[in-house]
């Protein structure tokens, strides 16, 4: 599977298939603990890499959140989550699950300890929202040396997300290696990751005091 060139054309179309959309940067980084910037991931560990699931929140304001998880560590925690998805169901939906298993599900999540960033730009106009967003994770990305991003498909928003990202890996310096994929989240199950942070985090009470628990604070965009 090659890379696309770091100085071509935006690429066109969207295949959630598709092994690779973009390039970034190969990570170098490692915390053991949840942490809300992505940077604080720089350190070196065996030269282990991390992929980021993302999943916006448009509810209460714009949300993004980000959930880095060691690549040597996603096997098992695909398992972890497809082990939570119920006969009948194709993927987990936090919205649609009571109470009980949702806590199931944010204990489970706890467990795989994520790094956890959640970028809020709720002061931008509507149409910025998201491309404020995505710019602020790729300039993290790139100074983490982060491996892969994977972001949940969405149709309505898959070419303007390539348009940003075409432009934001070349803006931080990243367009060689950093990589993108645009997934559904039947596909990917680790996207159910940062779908369940982002309803805690919105809902507030004390489901995001469990939120608390994994991000130290959240980045205004």
């Amino acid at each position: 599977m090659s890379l696309l060139s770091g100085t071509g054309s935006v690429p066109s179309g969207v295949a959630s298939s598709s092994p690779r959309e973009g390039s970034f940067a190969r990570a170098q980084g490692h915390h053991s603990q949840p942490m809300i910037v992505l940077s604080a991931l720089t350190g070196t560990m065996h030269g282990m890499t991390s992929h980021v699931f993302v999943d916006e929140s448009k509810e209460r304001g714009y949300l993004v959140t980000a959930a880095a998880l060691l690549s040597g560590d996603l096997t098992s925690a695909r398992r972890a989550i497809r082990g939570l998805v119920l006969p009948g169901q194709r993927r987990l939906h936090f919205t649609h699950e009571n109470d009980g298993r949702r806590k199931r599900i944010l204990d489970t999540i706890a467990g795989l300890g994520p790094t956890v960033t959640i970028y809020d730009a709720s002061a931008h106009h509507r149409r910025r929202q998201r491309e404020a967003c995505l710019d602020a994770l790729v300039e993290d990305l790139a100074s983490a040396g982060t491996r892969m991003l994977v972001l949940e498909s969405d149709e309505s928003i898959v070419e303007l997300d390539r348009k940003t990202l075409y432009r934001s890996v070349r803006r931080h310096g990243c367009h060689d290696t950093l990589e993108y994929r645009h997934l559904r989240a039947f596909e990917e199950p680790l996207l159910a990751v940062p779908d369940a942070l982002a309803w805690c985090w919105q809902r507030g009470g004390h489901w995001k005091t469990r939120v608390r628990e994994m991000a130290e604070e959240i980045r205004t965009v």
